[in-house]
């Protein structure tokens, strides 16, 4: 091996012992007292690490590994489905699923699913129980045998060590921080491994796509922020008019997008504004204007504004019509449809998707100010 592969695998090992070093400081702190705090952390894990935990459990080696080798095997539309399906799924779960549990395993003083069915409805035979631990081991254990197999497969292709041991080794490292640290460490560590992976993920995006938006940026700045101060003006002018004759039609609409960041404001503030401000803006805008635009626009100009706002409006509505069961929120597309336009216009103007992402941000921020 070269001494280049001799420095990557010394920095593995380094991690490797950090993973494990993480579970021996979160077992010192007490996750091992009880099975509550072994389990569930003691329930005082914050929103942050919670989602980038779960993301990095549920999506590590099938998004690294997996999803690139399935484009490979049957084409891009393939895995553009799945992506769907499994972004769709994910939002609904959260949206749906996790609040609600969440709150009623805390009331019966469940730790994991199958108690959480047998207390729910007071099944003393735990006949649930026992069909809910069934389900999970048989489809947990082909998912967790799969990502020891990424483990080995990745040392095995890259430095050609032993598809075994390196599994093998990969298994000691996760059982061991699991055992030692519980709940807590599991969390820390995948928390750390998905801001490995977002970087990696946002540094290949940045390097095709983004990366030829910003020479455009660099290109003529003067330009891009010409064009997305004219927005702003356009956005709150349009928009003022669109608001009020929505408000001849529906009577005491609400703001969607302010009260969405309120709500968001009260549980987690500092993460809401980081969302709101920097996050939303470059992935919206990225997807809606320069994925779905940018490819429609050279087919029809025309198809491209349509499409792209109403997906860009059906995104910021369609939760509050299926949390509330009420379709009629689907009529509050109307208030997106402006400010996807106006964002739209931007990024054609300005040439390129920063000038959008900026507009957007702005918006944003102001938005912020305002419900303050």
């Amino acid at each position: 091996m070269s001494s280049a592969d001799f420095l990557i695998i010394g920095t593995i090992a380094v991690y490797l012992i950090a993973m494990v070093l993480i579970g021996v400081y979160f077992g010192r702190k007490g996750s091992g007292e009880n099975s509550h705090e072994f389990s569930l952390g003691g329930r005082k894990l914050g929103p942050l690490v919670t989602a980038m935990s779960a993301e990095a459990s549920d999506m590590s080696s099938y998004l690294l590994m997996g999803l690139p080798g399935l484009a490979y095997l049957c084409g891009v539309a393939e895995v553009g489905w799945t992506a769907i399906g499994l972004a769709v799924g994910t939002y609904l779960n959260w949206l749906i699923v996790a609040k609600r549990i969440r709150r009623y395993s805390a009331n019966l003083g469940a730790i994991t699913v199958p108690d959480f069915f047998s207390r729910r409805y007071r099944d003393e035979k735990h006949v649930l129980s026992c069909i809910a631990a069934i389900v999970i081991l048989v489809f947990f254990i082909p998912y967790t045998a799969s990502g020891f197999k990424a483990v080995g497969t990745l040392f095995n292709s890259l430095f050609n060590v032993d598809y075994h041991v390196a599994m093998i080794i990969g298994a000691v490292v996760i059982i061991g921080y699991t055992v030692l640290g519980g709940f807590l460490a599991v969390s820390t560590t995948d928390l750390i491994q998905s801001i490995f992976m977002s970087i990696a993920l946002v540094v290949i995006v940045f390097w095709g796509y983004l990366g030829r938006t910003t020479r455009a940026f660099l290109d003529r700045p003067g330009g891009v922020l010409a064009s997305a101060g004219l927005g702003l003006v356009a956005f709150y002018g349009l928009n003022e008019i669109c608001g009020r004759l929505l408000g001849l039609v529906l009577e005491g609409q609400v703001n969607l997008n302010d009260e969405a960041i309120v709500g968001r404001m009260v549980d987690a503030p500092r993460t809401t504004i980081l969302i709101v401000v920097v996050l939303a803006p470059v992935v919206e805008e990225t997807l809606f204007r320069g994925y779905v635009f940018g490819n429609l626009r050279e087919v029809h100009r025309g198809l491209a504004y349509l499409v792209s706002c109403l997906l860009f409006a059906l995104l910021h509505v369609w939760q509050f019509a299926a949390a509330r069961g009420d379709l009629t929120y689907l009529l509050l597309m109307v208030q997106y449809l402006v400010p996807g336009a106006v964002m739209a216009w931007t990024y054609e103007r300005s040439g390129s998707l920063w000038g959008s992402v900026l507009l957007h941000g702005v918006v944003n921020g102001l938005a912020v100010v305002r419900v303050l």
